[in-house]
């Protein structure tokens, strides 16, 4: 008998919106405008990283909870002019569902219906592609939107977040490029960090992390 160690490596990944309600379920909210950033290995993917970091090792997985990665694109990804796409899961050549409790919804931001047939779905995509609050049809969404243009303390708060977007996304580089040093096994922890521009005690908190997982490997 072969058997297979496996090893998760250690990945950085910036989720949009990632979410858990009062009952435990988890949710990742993307917005896309690219349809090649939405495609079903992006939303594997997203759901395989909320799962991982769902229970620790040696916990049952039955302990997973329930996750939902809703995607939604600026144009219609699946091109069936429908305003929301839910991803089922069936046993072949039966009806029977195959619920692993990993949902997968795709909602479609170019949707677009008479004003007076709209459900609230279809209100918060037509929302979505307003500019002007005035035009749109939720108050909570129309009031946020008109505070972070309009207001001066908005506009001032919206600035620190894009600064802070920024920078969130510029260490997440740095700390991908430091794990692929560590991994290759080639360099010093003072090199990898000079390379990468990450403090030396980064770089070692790094280094501890992949340590860790390659001995809690299964």
């Amino acid at each position: 008998m072969l058997f297979c160690k496996a090893k998760i490596k250690e990945r950085t990944v910036r989720l949009d919106i990632y979410a858990v309600d009062s009952t435990g379920k988890k949710y990742n909210i993307e917005i896309e405008r690219n349809d090649k950033r939405a495609t079903p290995k992006r939303v594997r993917y997203n759901s395989s990283l909320m799962d991982a970091n769902s229970i620790l090792p040696g916990e049952d997985v039955e302990l997973l909870p329930k996750t939902y990665v809703i995607m939604i694109t600026e144009n219609d990804y699946w091109g069936e002019g429908k305003p929301i796409y839910s991803i089922d899961k069936y046993v072949s050549d039966s009806e029977l569902a195959y619920d692993d409790e990993s949902y997968i919804i795709y909602v479609n931001g170019a949707f677009k219906a008479e004003a007076d047939t709209l459900s609230p779905l279809e209100k918060l995509i037509h929302d979505f592609n307003c500019i002007d609050p005035n035009d749109m049809y939720l108050d909570v969404l129309a009031n946020r939107v008109q505070y972070l243009k309009s207001n001066e303390e908005g506009v001032k708060k919206m600035g620190q977040v894009m600064d802070e977007l920024i920078e969130e996304y510029v260490n997440e580089e740095r700390v991908e490029i430091a794990i692929k040093l560590l991994e290759y096994g080639e360099m010093s922890v003072e090199k990898i960090a000079k390379s990468s521009k990450l403090p030396i005690d980064k770089i070692k908190e790094l280094e501890a992390d992949i340590l860790h997982a390659s001995d809690n490997a299964f």
